[in-house]
């Protein structure tokens, strides 16, 4: 892909680009989506290891440690944001180089990578004890043989409020931890950034999420499915090909993710004509 494709796109052509990145980088892209997800790897086995996979205060434990391991995937998610937007403007980079440029910015990305979760998880909390002071009061207002009817009908819509909200919290910060790496931002800056620039752009951003979360989500279904009849759900084998299978599709998100950084920053920040005057002044000096 050449420094002319950097255009205005529209969604499906995001997704077409997408999937033309990943099958021109797949290599680069699995290794850092296998280093991302080793520790997820390490915290599931350690789980169904154990043997006491419904005991709550394991499950507790599980929750607990898998923060961590979202927090470090977030790092090697900036690792192929980088490499995807290299190859993006038509320049090589390796897995190693990307990790390399990644590294000395691993505190901002965290740090980045908390404030996202952090206002995603605020919504949960607010959302969740909103809907539970609704439901109390109007249990009050309905009769008694009505309300494990009126209780399915509520969790299926908070079920339903909870994954907008995710949507809308995604969205808003999608350019995190991208601008952290692609812009050299603090922490604090990279997410004042991520609120501009998804300004006026969460529709979109959105709709390509949902395709590209739903194929992710397909296709995982299908692997998972084929893979726990002969194993068995809980098996380490059942498990372990949904955790290889999660490391060679999730990193199209993060393809995804920097298309829609690209185009974003086209639609309202003209940084099309930006690069083409960058490229334009650097073979002017060479020549």
């Amino acid at each position: 892909m050449t420094l002319a494709a950097i255009r205005p796109l529209s969604s499906t052509e995001i997704l077409d680009a997408a999937f033309q990145m990943y099958r021109r980088i797949f290599v680069p892209l699995v290794m850092l989506g296998a280093i991302g997800f080793l520790p997820f790897l390490i915290i599931t086995f350690g789980f169904l290891a154990s043997g006491n996979t419904t005991d709550p205060r394991m499950l507790t434990i599980l929750v607990i440690l898998l923060l961590p391991a979202l927090l470090w995937y977030a790092v090697a998610d900036a690792a192929m944001i980088l490499i995807t937007s290299e190859h993006y403007r038509a320049r090589l980079m390796t897995p190693a180089a990307a990790l390399r440029a990644v590294v000395p910015r691993f505190g901002r990305i965290l740090l980045a990578a908390l404030g996202k979760y952090g206002f995603l998880l605020g919504g949960f909390i607010v959302l969740m004890i909103m809907m539970m002071i609704v439901m109390f009061l109007i249990g009050l207002a309905i009769r008694t043989d009505n309300a494990a009817a009126f209780g399915v009908v509520v969790a299926l819509f908070l079920m339903l409020v909870l994954v907008a909200w995710s949507l809308y919290a995604l969205s808003r910060y999608f350019a995190i931890p991208g601008v952290v790496v692609l812009e050299d931002l603090s922490a604090r800056a990279a997410l004042a950034r991520a609120r501009v620039l998804s300004k006026g752009e969460i529709g979109k951003i959105c709709k390509v999420y949902v395709i590209t979360v739903l194929l992710i989500f397909i296709a995982n279904a299908v692997v998972s499915v084929a893979v726990m009849i002969p194993f068995g759900m809980a098996s380490l084998a059942a498990n372990g090909f949904a955790s290889l299978f999660n490391a060679l599709s999730y990193p199209f998100f993060s393809v995804v993710t920097t298309l829609l950084y690209y185009d974003v920053r086209v639609r309202k920040e003209g940084y099309d004509l930006e690069l083409m005057e960058q490229d334009l002044t650097a073979q002017a000096k060479t020549a």
